[in-house]
């Protein structure tokens, strides 16, 4: 297997479809799985990038700007709710499994790092900052205007801005997608979200040098 191979299958090591990549390293063996189980957006291992580069002095500021288009743990949220039957080895969605670690990994992480800003030892927003950028939180107009032509043609129309939302959030996470208005939804949701932060992201570059 390639090398490139081997990356692209590590990245896909979704825990228990797909198990880890074995790779030898000399005379190790290094197990690769996805990262998603404890930090699935990478920003971690970014952030302690930069501050060596903010330590040796190398840079005066950082700025990282995560664009987050993960399936969202909410989806399916009302029926599994309801569901009153329990769980078993062929009706549990193990999915869930690494969804709820990453969700809970992300929330420790988020305090964790707020709590060293605070005390002092982590470098404040000013110095450092990440700008968190979900394609679910793009804002469609009331009248939706701003829908793509594809979705106008759909047997189902969506009909509110909540209704969009929820489509979006729907889009499964995949390498292809069949619906063409799947595909024209989430380019103008990804669109959308770079120019709502747009102003965000300047405002803390700072005008350019002259």
């Amino acid at each position: 297997m390639s090398p490139l191979a081997n990356v692209a299958a590590a990245s896909a090591s979704v825990a228990p479809l797909i198990g880890p990549t074995t790779v030898r390293v000399g005379d190790d063996y290094w197990h690769i799985g996805d990262g998603g189980l404890y930090e699935n957006s990478g920003i971690e291992s970014i952030l302690f990038l930069y501050l060596k580069q903010l330590q040796i002095k190398h840079a005066k500021r950082a700025l990282i700007i995560s664009l987050d288009s993960s399936f969202p743990f909410s989806v399916g949220e009302k029926q599994l709710t309801r569901r009153s039957l329990p769980f078993s080895l062929f009706n549990f969605d193990f999915t869930r499994i690494p969804s709820i670690m990453e969700e809970r990994a992300i929330t420790y992480q988020i305090l964790f790092f707020r709590t060293l800003q605070l005390e002092g030892v982590f470098p404040d927003s000013k110095t450092i900052t990440v700008i968190f950028l979900r394609h679910t939180d793009a804002t469609f107009a009331a009248d939706l205007s701003d829908l793509p032509a594809a979705c106008r043609a759909e047997p189902k129309p969506m009909k509110t801005p909540a209704d969009v939302a929820d489509r979006i959030a729907a889009i499964p996470t995949r390498l292809g997608l069949s619906s063409e208005c799947d595909r024209q939804l989430i380019y103008a949701a990804a669109t959308k979200l770079v120019a709502e932060h747009s102003d965000e992201i300047l405002n803390y570059l700072g005008p350019p040098a002259l």
